[in-house]
């Protein structure tokens, strides 16, 4: 991870309590569902029209987005798979002009 998406990531992704510990900045409820949305069926989003891009890192271990990235973009019709060798789960903050790149590539 690069210092700087680290610091960025330390500075605001997470806020001081009153008990001197620190918390995510986010919602707990936010942070939950990320986690029980993960047996969601790619079946669930099979034939949606949009135009996208089903982008993964390489993981050591599973479950992770990279295992089910493939499926999801083959029930797109518009989904295209973006697989990132060398780049972990933290990928933005990894690479983020290349990600950067590629989202600007995207939508322009």
């Amino acid at each position: 991870m690069r210092a700087d998406a680290l610091a960025a990531y330390v500075e605001y992704g997470f806020h001081d309590t009153s008990d001197s510990t620190v918390t995510l900045a986010c919602a707990p409820e936010s942070e939950a569902a990320t986690f029980t949305n993960a047996g969601t069926s790619v079946e669930d989003i099979s034939g949606l029209e949009l135009r996208c891009t089903i982008a993964h890192g390489e993981s050591l271990q599973e479950p992770s987005p990279a295992g089910f990235a493939k499926a999801a973009a083959q029930v797109l019709p518009s989904g295209t798979l973006a697989p990132y060798e060398g780049i972990g789960h933290f990928g933005p903050m990894e690479a983020p002009l290349r990600i950067a790149n590629d989202v600007v590539t995207f939508l322009s």
